[in-house]
């Protein structure tokens, strides 16, 4: 430092806040006071010269003489750890500081354990008569840089802060008043993301992720469990606490990520909500239905807390739908501190969408759910290719179905439509439970494609419920946005009827042909429950799962029942013998294991969180990521248990 610097340093001619005037050893980073107020939670670095960090960090160049950066720091004093009694004058000025103690009548501190937070801004005055020369502990938590990420360029420092006084302390870990300069050791204080899981009993139900970034708190998907009710279906929002929630991500509709919303925005009126453009138009609908449902669940199941949430409430609340464009990014600004959401197309339902945030010099990426195949409506997760990430929040849903060589999506749809004919061309029926978003316009569309072009005899389709109401929705989505291919059209060519009003347990239904129904679980009380207890004993007809079935619902039960085995439809009081054909074919809308375990890998991230699957699924997306060659930190978090990703 020139003493030309130091004149100008102090008498404040400097126009920046703090000037950097050199780098000494590897890890000291000196920051020079130009004003009396010292104590900012915001501050920023105004560099005039050319400087070069170790580590390959440019903080300016000849052609760009003045950079500014915008640092947001929490400073937090350790224990004092020496106070040097010897009277130091300041080789500039000749003067010193008097910086009160912790102990000081004139001080302001708060007792954080062994630590304390200095919360006042006071000016530090000059005075004439030499004072001591404190030394003091600093940690900065944030560092962020308006125009380029600053990335980490110290080595991480052992901890020791309670530490005897100057003896396990290097000079690394302190900073020194003197006069009116601040001499600032910057330690690298790593503060990540933390992920708590919202979705009180884990696995795939009411999918729900509390993040904490920096400044920002977010939460990715609300939804409602599907297999509870009442209270116990919604994610315990409670743990969020009194903490203010920034903004919503809707990676897409089905109700086991957006069942919940309506509760979630009631008690958090700011937050604002992102989603794809097809999930806006697709959002309200879907959760107008599952208000009727819980009015319907209320009665028949005296479930008093129904409903949630009522129709008002989610008009109320409509308005804070913001969209999204595909990998168009979303840059936020908070308190000064940036955030940069974009979203990607996820192909596993009109809408889906995984993410990318970009904060400081991390990125992340959550795959939401994600299908990579295409579909005949839709294409497959559009994710971005070779580009790295610090982590990534992955989904794992068929971790444990491994799919058998050479069975593709394409000679399943084909298996699929020759069973079909099949059975039509023998006078039976066949029931294909789908879910009304998406499953169910997509098997309209392959079956109107098929009976087209003759690979299937003429015969009723019978369609009904939710997912006919989607299908018009889904013909504007294609007109507005053009992500999905999907018509009324495929609706009047293939001259859709309704399943008869009234079917009995063991009857069958009158005319033979394709029950295309909702729920695709075979959940009580739905239209494909009812038809399946029409046609489940006949030896004629088959039932074809095209999507995951949990194990624990009607539709997961009649997979495992063996042919011949009795099979009980308990809210029916009816039980039968499995006749009919049951199988289940590959068609589902998430990703093989695979596919998403070499997307991760070819990211290289150094952290994967692994969500949205039961315990075996992530059991062996952690084995087979423990065992890769690219060292990564796996994370299977515990319901409403906090993990931190540095």
């Amino acid at each position: 430092m020139t003493g030309s610097d130091q004149r100008n340093l102090m008498s404040g001619a400097i126009d920046g806040i703090y000037h950097i005037v050199e780098i000494r050893g590897e890890d000291l980073l000196h920051v020079l006071s130009c004003q009396k107020s010292v104590h900012r939670r915001d501050f920023a670095l105004r560099i005039d010269r050319p400087t070069t960090l170790r580590h390959g960090l440019d903080l300016g160049s000849s052609n760009e003489p003045v950079q500014r950066m915008n640092l947001a720091v929490d400073i937090t004093f350790a224990d004092i750890v020496q106070i040097d009694q010897r009277q130091l004058a300041d080789p500039a000025a000749g003067q010193s500081f008097d910086h009160p103690g912790p102990d000081s009548a004139d001080s302001d501190y708060a007792d954080m354990g062994s630590a304390k937070t200095l919360k006042s801004r006071r000016s530090i005055e000059p005075t004439n008569a030499a004072k001591p020369k404190v030394k003091i502990c600093l940690r900065i938590r944030h560092i962020r840089k308006r125009s380029s990420p600053i990335r980490r360029i110290f080595p991480p420092l052992a901890s020791g802060f309670a530490a005897s006084p100057l003896g396990a302390m290097s000079l690394n870990e302190l900073f020194t008043l003197t006069a009116r300069q601040l001499c600032l050791c910057i330690l690298p204080f790593a503060q990540g993301m933390k992920i708590t899981d919202l979705n009180r009993d884990g696995g795939i139900g009411s999918n729900s992720l509390l993040v904490e970034l920096g400044g920002y708190t977010f939460v990715v998907d609300a939804g409602l469990h599907p297999k509870l009710t009442g209270n116990a279906a919604v994610p315990n929002f409670d743990f969020i606490g009194d903490r203010e929630i920034d903004f919503v991500i809707v990676t897409h509709c089905h109700l086991d990520h957006i069942g919940s919303l309506p509760v979630l925005l009631k008690q958090h009126p700011k937050a604002r909500v992102f989603m794809s453009l097809p999930s806006q138009m697709l959002v309200e609908r879907m959760l107008h239905n599952s208000c009727n449902v819980m009015k319907r669940q209320k009665e028949e199941k005296r479930i008093p807390e129904y409903p949630l949430f009522t129709h008002d409430d989610i008009d109320g609340i409509s308005g804070r739908f913001e969209p999204l464009k595909y990998k168009d990014p979303l840059r936020l600004e908070l308190h000064g501190e940036m955030l940069t959401i974009t979203l990607y197309q996820a192909g596993h339902v009109a809408g889906a969408g995984g993410f990318q945030i970009e904060h400081g010099s991390k990125t992340y990426f959550f795959t939401g759910d994600v299908l990579f195949d295409d579909q005949r409506v839709l294409n497959g997760a559009r994710f971005p290719k070779a580009k790295k990430f610090d982590a990534m929040v992955i989904e794992t849903t068929r971790g444990e179905t491994e799919r058998p060589e050479g069975k593709t999506r394409e000679s399943e749809v084909k298996r699929l439509l020759k069973q079909v004919g099949q059975t039509i061309r023998e006078g039976g029926s066949v029931l294909i439970p789908v879910f009304a978003l998406g499953r169910m316009q997509e098997l309209l569309s392959l079956l109107n494609d098929a009976r087209k072009d003759g690979r299937l005899p003429r015969c009723p389709v019978y369609g009904a419920g939710l997912g006919l109401d989607i299908a018009d929705y889904f013909d504007q989505i294609t007109k507005r946005t053009q992500l999905i291919n999907y018509t009324r059209r495929v609706t009047k060519e293939l001259r859709l009827k309704r399943p008869p009003r009234k079917l009995t347990p063991g009857k069958e239904p009158g005319e033979p042909g394709v029950f295309v129904l909702s729920s695709g679980m075979l959940v009580e009380r739905t239209p494909s429950y009812m038809v399946a207890s029409t046609l489940l004993a006949s030896t004629k007809n088959a039932i074809c799962f095209v999507g995951y079935c949990d194990p624990d619902t009607p539709g997961g039960k009649l997979l495992e029942t063996r042919p011949g085995q009795t099979y009980l439809f308990d809210v029916l009081d009816y039980q039968c013998p499995v006749l009919a054909k049951v199988d289940r074919f590959e068609l589902s809308g998430h990703a093989d294991r695979d596919e998403i375990l070499n997307f991760a890998l070819a990211a290289e991230p150094k952290s994967i969180v692994l969500t949205h699957g039961d315990p075996g699924a992530r059991e062996w997306f952690a084995q087979q990521l423990e065992a890769a060659d690219h060292p990564v930190r796996v994370i299977d978090p515990e319901p409403l248990e906090t993990i931190e990703i540095l």
